[in-house]
């Protein structure tokens, strides 16, 4: 993988997320489709977005007083590289991206890092130099304009993201939050109740409110969808995406692959629904749901 970032380079980073359940997947697909977007399908690499990510490493890098500080968050990024790309999908074998060559291009990428920490007068550039090479080479199987990744939690870290790569764009899929709790709680490995998953949504998407409200507000960078609506207005949703990205609408597809139920809450009891709306209704009015279905 080349270590050597060309600042001509148009490629940008297009970031999917959004709340756990509410449809990422669905979108990456169809935008993973598209002939100006290359990414990694079924797969989250959390590369922006857990702890120990490229906004954490810019910070410590950038700002760190010390270099011991920078090492230990250096030596959990590399950890962290390895656990995620253990669990790139079986079909992903055909693609030039394995756990470890992503690992040995991240023991690369901060190696480059420690050589230039002392000797270079602007680190934020420094920083990046090495870092989009990097991201490139693990996170995109063939040259595009934009480099696709998906992870719901992108959604509450983009602020984070922007201070690294301007540029970078996110999709915020959106979905009526009851939808969520109610997929939620029939997931296997979810153990709680649906009214412990209403709390989990809720929870959620206070975070996500506060830090919005932190870094200003709703910005150009970000595009909220609604899963409903590629469903139900997928021409639209086409457009608003294509513009957003400046790439021909056409190219992106949301026929077919997904059926949404539009009749109301039969699986919950009066005391369910009337309970998730007490602690989702900020979510709900926000995004244009109706209270009663």
């Amino acid at each position: 993988m080349s270590s050597v970032f060309t600042p001509a380079d148009t490629t940008r980073f297009l970031l999917i997320g959004g709340c756990g359940r509410s449809g990422t997947t669905f979108i990456q697909e169809r935008l993973g489709a598209c002939n100006e977007i290359s990414g990694i399908l079924d797969f989250e690499s959390k590369l922006f977005a857990e702890p120990a990510s490229i906004p954490d490493l810019f910070d410590f890098y950038v700002y760190s007083y010390t270099q011991s500080r920078f090492d230990w968050m250096a030596n959990i990024f590399v950890s962290s590289v390895e656990r995620n790309f253990a669990l790139l999908p079986e079909s992903n074998e055909v693609a030039p991206i394995t756990k470890d060559s992503a690992v040995a291009a991240a023991r690369e990428f901060v190696g480059h890092l420690y050589r230039v920490r002392t000797g270079s007068l602007n680190l934020a550039d420094a920083f990046r130099r090495y870092a989009t090479p990097f991201l490139y080479g693990v996170l995109q199987p063939e040259p595009a304009r934009w480099v696709l990744e998906k992870t719901p939690h992108n959604a509450l870290q983009f602020g984070r993201v922007l201070n690294v790569y301007p540029k970078s764009r996110l999709i915020h899929v959106v979905r009526d939050p009851r939808r969520i709790a109610e997929s939620l709680a029939r997931q296997d490995w979810f153990t709680g109740s649906f009214e412990d998953a209403v709390i989990w949504v809720r929870l959620y998407y206070e975070q996500y409110w506060r830090l919005r409200s932190s870094s200003g507000g709703k910005n150009d960078r970000e595009l909220t969808i609604r899963l409903e609506d590629c469903v139900n207005s997928p021409r639209v949703i086409s457009q608003r995406i294509g513009e957003f990205l400046d790439i021909e609408d056409t190219q992106i597809r949301f026929d077919g692959d997904i059926v949404l139920p539009n009749q109301g809450f039969r699986n919950l009891s009066d005391d369910q629904l009337q309970f998730a709306n007490s602690q989702l209704f900020p979510t709900i009015e926000a995004f244009g749901y109706n209270l009663e279905l």
